[in-house]
């Protein structure tokens, strides 16, 4: 049975798709869409993502604590609460319970068990302290200072995920306040509620006849629900950006899944591969708890380049050589000219295209696109709309007074200086051949012969394509539909 399976997944990722089963070609797509998340991960660098994350997780994992403890205390009962879910949510994060021995004086069996759960219990007397705390004495500069520790996580979760989701990083403060302090406060109490009561019907179906013996899988079943709706809203919420619902929700539980099953395999290797503790004492605890943290945050950024890739790609998935060329498109100006072209179809029906309906209009990935315009900006060609109202891309002239030689030239790439050689003097010449032809040609032009009439079932704004672009009339605007 094992060789059978072998030979079927090995068929999957070996044979060509043409000759893939139905069931194949799905397994296929999963595993390319998986391999390009990782080259997208890497491409931003996403080691060093997840080592802010790490630091700033440490840095405001007693802030964060004090905060979710006021919350206990406003909901009712700080006590109740924290004794019913505490252990609870030292499994859902995957905090190991592991104990610290040295090898030169090693543990009797008795003082073991004594010493178990050492990093639980270290969070457990961290938590009672915190909790045995006269929260007036903190005042007014210690609360302001726990609450910008708490928000410097959430900002810097934010502004990961708008890199990732190549946005801009530009949110009104009362909208960010609002998101992260709720979040912060309310996403704890509302988890801590959600665990506990998992936790009364798994023991409640256990207790049956039908549920005797699924304890452990109702347990599981359980976490990956509360992990799944956790990242859901992580990855809903947190981007500036439209986020697909629908792609949330896959993005999210392909995190989950794979956090669930990391939970899982970190408690199998601290119990039975060699322990921190055997090399570095008490202090290999520290080291084991940073790497959980990091493993953690680097399965968070997974699932959220999986759910931009979702609602990206519209079910292709790019070849490595199309992943690595989007190193080099930056700076083509070929791109400049249709999204210029684009820009100025929609202002000539008095609408606006922020990037990510450029995004979708030209089907070249986002980050080509914030820097192409960005590259426009600069060159006076295109000027941002009021960014509350969203960010939209505008002409910063009249297009007839645009002509594609002014796009062209704001190349970063066409000016190599003065280099000497057949080939450079055959690349200035082939620029002289066009330039006439660019001079004389505008971007008005270009409109105009772009621009189609479309089906009448359709918006009634000729040349313009039905993504939802922003009017400044008040005639309705079609509305765009989720990726």
């Amino acid at each position: 049975m094992i060789q059978r399976a072998s030979r079927y997944f090995s068929d999957v990722v070996r044979q060509p798709r043409d000759e893939l089963t139905r069931r194949q070609r799905q397994l296929r797509y999963l595993s390319d869409l998986a391999v390009h998340c990782w080259r997208v991960l890497r491409r931003h660098r996403a080691e060093g993502m997840a080592a802010e994350l790490t630091y700033r997780t440490i840095f405001a994992l007693i802030p964060l604590t004090v905060l979710g403890l006021v919350m206990f205390n406003i909901v009712g009962g700080m006590d109740e609460i924290r004794d019913r879910v505490e252990e609870q949510l030292y499994g859902f994060f995957g905090v190991p319970d592991v104990s610290y021995r040295t090898a030169e004086n090693p543990l009797d069996e008795a003082t073991e068990r004594q010493a178990a759960d050492s990093i639980r219990l270290a969070l457990s007397n961290t938590i009672d302290k915190v909790a045995s705390l006269d929260f007036a004495s903190i005042g007014l500069v210690g609360l302001v200072l726990f609450i910008y520790a708490a928000l410097g996580l959430t900002n810097a979760v934010e502004g990961i995920f708008n890199s990732i989701f190549e946005a801009q990083d530009w949110r009104p403060w009362h909208l960010r306040l609002a998101i992260h302090w709720s979040l912060i406060t309310l996403g704890t109490s509302l988890l801590s509620i959600s665990l506990y009561l998992s936790n009364e019907v798994v023991d409640y179906v256990a207790g049956t006849s039908v549920g005797a013996g699924w304890t452990a899988s109702l347990s599981h079943l359980a976490a990956v629900l509360a992990s799944w709706g956790m990242l859901f809203l992580f990855y809903y919420l947190m981007p500036n950006a439209k986020v697909s619902w629908r792609a949330a929700i896959v993005g999210a539980l392909v995190a989950a899944l794979m956090w669930e099953t990391a939970k899982y395999g970190f408690q199998v290797y601290v119990r039975t591969a060699l322990p921190y503790s055997a090399l570095y004492g008490s202090l290999g605890l520290i080291p084991l708890f940073l790497f959980w943290v990091y493993v953690t945050w680097w399965i968070v950024l997974f699932g959220l380049v999986w759910t931009y890739a979702l609602q990206t790609l519209h079910g292709r998935v790019p070849t490595k050589a199309e992943d690595e060329a989007v190193n080099v498109i930056s700076g083509d100006p070929e791109w400049m000219l249709p999204i210029m072209v684009e820009i100025g179809r929609a202002f000539q029906v008095g609408g606006e295209l922020n990037r990510e309906q450029l995004v979708q209009l030209l089907g070249i990935p986002g980050r080509s696109i914030r820097d192409l315009s960005e590259v426009m900006i600069e060159g006076g060609l295109l000027r941002q709309s009021d960014i509350k109202s969203g960010g939209g891309l505008l002409p910063a002239m009249p297009l007839d007074k645009i002509t594609v030689a002014d796009v062209l030239q704001l190349n970063p790439y066409s000016r190599h200086g003065h280099k000497e050689g057949a080939i450079w003097d055959f690349m200035d010449k082939l620029a002289k051949t066009r330039l006439p032809l660019a001079t004389q040609t505008t971007i008005a032009d270009l409109v105009s012969q772009s621009s189609q009439p479309q089906p009448a079932n359709q918006a009634k704004q000729p040349g313009v394509s039905n993504i939802g672009i922003k009017s400044k009339n008040k005639s309705k605007q079609p509305r765009r539909r989720d990726a």
